[in-house]
């Protein structure tokens, strides 16, 4: 028989807030910025370009989270648990951390149905390398069929190859300086997010077709 003691009520209504305020009150009034920034790119300064950048950035996690929280939140009020879906994917400490943390239910499609298949990471390197393109060209294709979408793809699948490349094949001079190490990593940190917020450009269709013709 149901009962309602055993639906976690305030953990779904909590969700379904929490996306709503990502959802309206973040992500649609950020939007401002990147659609201005991107329908003027001549007319901004560098640092005004870099803020269209990260708000864009920001909009699209806020609006994808959000409406993640809303159906997780829903869900929860009809006594189903869904799995977390985004686990705060810009606090990512490298590029292959952060297909850890967005989008968790495709990453992990992908990487069971098509990067395992494919002979993942136990075959050779150079066909490691081979499966991680060609499962983010295909995850670019998911979202939509279009070039900019496969160039997404690409470009996170060449991130991730050079990723995997300097941690395999490169002896880095200051593993065994814990210091040095801590700043390295920070400043890798810092360079992973701002490569993932510039690949986001290339989502937006019209502003990819728009950069091609210039």
């Amino acid at each position: 028989m149901f009962s309602w003691k055993y639906i976690p009520i305030r953990e779904g209504l909590w969700l379904i807030l929490s996306g709503l305020v990502k959802k309206a009150v973040i992500a649609d009034r950020i939007s401002t910025i990147s659609d201005f920034v991107y329908q003027f790119p001549e007319s901004v300064s560098t640092f005004f370009a870099w803020m269209g950048v990260i708000s864009y950035s920001i909009q699209i996690y806020c609006d994808f989270s959000g409406y993640t929280d809303i159906a997780i939140g829903s869900a929860l009020l009809l006594g189903v648990r869904l799995p977390e879906n985004f686990r705060l994917p810009y606090t990512a400490t490298s590029f292959s951390d952060f297909w850890k943390r967005w989008h968790i239910s495709l990453s992990g499609w992908l990487r069971e149905y098509l990067y395992i298949p494919l002979g993942g990471n136990r075959i050779s390197n150079l066909i490691t390398y081979r499966n991680l393109l060609i499962t983010m060209i295909l995850g670019g294709l998911w979202h939509g069929a279009s070039w900019n979408f496969i160039v997404w793809g690409f470009l996170h699948g060449i991130f991730l190859v050079l990723e995997k490349y300097v941690q395999d094949s490169i002896d880095l001079p200051w593993k065994e300086n814990s210091f040095l190490k801590r700043g390295i990593n920070l400043v890798y940190q810092v360079f992973v997010i701002l490569s993932i917020c510039l690949i986001w450009v290339f989502l937006d269709r019209e502003l990819f077709l728009d950069r091609l013709s210039f």
